[in-house]
């Protein structure tokens, strides 16, 4: 079984995951990042795509969706109303941002013809495995999704919450027998006040401002916040006049209509009737003059009519702001909290109203998500994904200190558009055949010998017809050419962990990062020294080596070394390596290989090393790491003794046996399973 992280790595937003069942794949959400810009998560081709889960109706598990039903399409599960309330959200994302989106109206209704509602813990089989849907807690309909194949038992928390609020009970706690788990870390460093004392709080606030002459504006999520806020006022008999306005009234017409999916049907029906519902531009003016409650989307200040009513309430002391939802940094609600200042007709100005915040979180807090992580089990496997400000790694590492967990939080690579696979690694695709299965293994290890052979023909042709400075060349080229992809690699994942890169700025800096480095690494590389041409090599050969190393399963690493030992062994012997090893001195091809004394070293062999190294400690860990090294320094001292008695000698593939050899020993003797 395998994991693609394709969205919400090191960030909140566009979640997006999906799980190898057998030759295909179910996606778990779909969403989208609505910030300064529209970000879209990582691609996956829809032939790949054996069905989807929508575990709960917010556009950053949503949004994008639709994408795979523009031709054909494949089952949608999930709880009602998740898919009632999706049409909804789209429908307003497609009216204010369809420009951005790469769908239209039409194929978000395919989508809906292909749901397939399923209740709370019904196993429903997909593809050569199963998913069964539990209670998350986040909002009504929200799903937390086990998916069971290969004899593999993954959890998939979305978005969820323990504790119980008005208008949800609290999420199921099934975190038992997993094999991998991947949570959600949005507040992994925040607790959460206990929901009582809030309630009691933001009443008794909201009703000294209204009772003062005042107006709160509460900008609140259309689904799930706004109604719950609205149940909590009548709950406490709130007795002034609470608006309700934009989606939020159509969230809350639908959610009448699904009683079960609610904590109290009844509470909520009560609640509805105590609210103004708002009904055209008449109604807002007045509601923006009325001392009361405003509740109205969106939660972040980025539009709606919450916009509106922040240009007529932000002016006055005597009104209040009170901020309840999530605040995604260089969201207009977050730069409110910060700065106290917000855009009024195109300028930023001071807000003199009261400003606060109620931490009214459908989310899990940091007890509740140490919790989950104290109930695992040792050798579930923890991917910690949808956070920012570093909250990933932040619970991630204590995950792994204090409880001893194999936890990870990982790297966007978003800038590259990488998919994301097995254990965390941030997996480029550098093979023509996707998946890590023997066949697709064996089909890109053919592809691969086949290039070697005609590369290495096509560089002995030119050797004998004089053309050794079009060759050097290439080379260069080609040098520069992987220097600038292997340091935009390593740039981007590095970046992503601390800044947005959705955002002009920041790419353009990791483009001139990558540039940088690139530029460092060619000078080094064929510069004047032996020793520092030696560093260049070295370092270019090894972080190819890792970038590979990351990118390709452990299956596709294995058959590309073993192709390669046999191509090798056959081709010094028989074939172009042989005769192109024999035309070319030493120092031909400054680069391409490094002679140092009577030792010679190919860039090719040192990022095969790397490779093999680097297979080992992602996926088998860190003792196969030092017994794969082990063998590579044995092959290697061994292969250079060989040479000195013979003319030729595959040291090379002799190298890379010895270090596959190592790994696997002592991934055996260590009790990890290798395949």
């Amino acid at each position: 079984m395998k994991i693609r992280f394709m969205g919400a790595c090191q960030e909140v937003g566009r979640s997006a995951f999906a799980v190898s069942m057998g030759e295909k794949y179910l996606v778990l959400d779909y969403g989208v990042m609505v910030n300064h810009h529209v970000g879209f998560p990582m691609h996956i081709p829809p032939k790949e795509v054996e069905a989807i889960v929508l575990t709960h109706a917010h556009l950053d598990h949503v949004g994008s969706a639709p994408i795979f039903y523009i031709a054909g399409g494949v089952p949608l599960y999930g709880v009602q109303p998740t898919f009632t309330l999706t049409n909804l959200i789209i429908k307003d994302f497609l009216k204010l941002s369809g420009y951005y989106a790469p769908y239209e109206y039409i194929d978000l209704q395919t989508m809906l013809k292909h749901q397939r509602d399923l209740q709370y813990k019904q196993a429903t089989d997909i593809g050569n495995g199963s998913v069964t849907l539990i209670n998350a807690g986040h909002i009504p309909g929200s799903a937390q999704a086990i998916v069971q194949s290969d004899g593999k038992r993954i959890l998939y928390t979305g978005d969820f919450n323990r504790q119980p609020t008005r208008l949800v009970d609290g999420a199921d706690p099934e975190y038992k027998n997993l094999d991998a788990i991947v949570m959600e870390g949005t507040y992994a460093m925040e607790d959460h006040p206990i929901r009582d004392g809030l309630e009691k709080e933001f009443v008794q606030k909201v009703t000294e401002v209204v009772e003062g002459g005042g107006i709160v504006l509460v900008p609140a999520f259309g689904v799930g916040r706004s109604q719950e806020l609205l149940s909590v006022l009548s709950a406490y008999h709130f007795e002034h006049p609470v608006f309700v306005d934009g989606m939020a009234l159509d969230a809350m017409e639908l959610l009448l209509k699904h009683p079960s999916a609610l904590r109290d049907a009844r509470v909520f029906e009560r609640a509805s009737k105590m609210a103004h519902w708002v009904d055209g531009w008449n109604d807002r003016r007045r509601a923006a003059k009325t001392p009361g409650v405003i509740i109205s989307p969106a939660g972040m200040l980025k539009g709606g009519a919450s916009v509106f009513y922040m240009e007529n309430v932000a002016a006055k002391k005597e009104n209040a702001v009170f901020m309840v939802s999530f605040q995604v940094p260089g969201s207009p609600g977050r730069i409110l909290l910060d700065r106290r200042k917000f855009v009024i007709h195109g300028r930023a100005r001071p807000v003199d109203a009261r400003v606060e915040r109620f931490d009214f979180s459908s989310h899990g807090g940091r007890r509740e998500l140490e919790q989950t992580l104290s109930d695992l089990d040792k050798k579930t496997r923890v991917f910690i994904v949808h956070g920012a400000e570093g909250n990933c790694k932040k619970l991630a590492d204590w995950a792994s200190t204090e409880l001893g967990l194999n936890a990870s939080a990982l790297l966007a690579t978003g800038a590259l558009a990488y998919p994301i696979s097995i254990v965390g690694a941030p997996q480029a695709q550098v093979t023509p055949f996707v998946g890590d299965t023997v066949t697709s293994a064996s089909l890109n290890a053919v592809v691969f010998v086949l290039a070697l052979g005609a590369s290495a023909t096509v560089m002995f042709l030119l050797i004998r017809r004089g053309r050794m400075r079009f060759i050097r060349r290439l080379v260069k080229g080609a040098l520069v050419l992987v220097s600038f992809a292997v340091a935009f690699w390593y740039s981007t994942s590095i970046l992503a962990s601390v800044v947005d890169l959705s955002t002009d700025l920041w790419t353009l800096v990791s483009l001139l990062l990558s540039l940088g480095i690139a530029t460092a690494i060619g000078l080094t590389i064929f510069g004047k020294g032996q020793i520092r041409q030696l560093s260049g090599v070295t370092a270019l050969g090894a972080l190819t080596g890792v970038f590979l190393g990351y990118s390709i399963g452990p299956v596709t690493a294995l058959v590309l070394v073993g192709a390669l030992v046999v191509y090798d062994i056959v081709a010094v012997f028989r074939g172009p390596v042989g005769a192109l090893a024999k035309a070319v001195e030493a120092g031909d091809l400054p680069g391409a290989m490094y002679t140092y004394g009577e030792l010679t070293i190919g860039m090719g062999d040192l990022v095969f090393y790397s490779l093999v190294a680097t297979t080992a400690m992602v996926f088998f860990g860190i003792f196969s790491f030092f017994g794969a090294a082990v063998g590579i320094l044995a092959g290697s001292y061994l292969g250079f003794r060989a040479l000195s008695k013979y003319e030729m000698f595959p040291g090379l593939p002799f190298s890379l046996l010895l270090g596959v050899v190592g790994m696997l020993l002592t991934a055996a003797a260590t009790g990890t399973p290798v395949l």
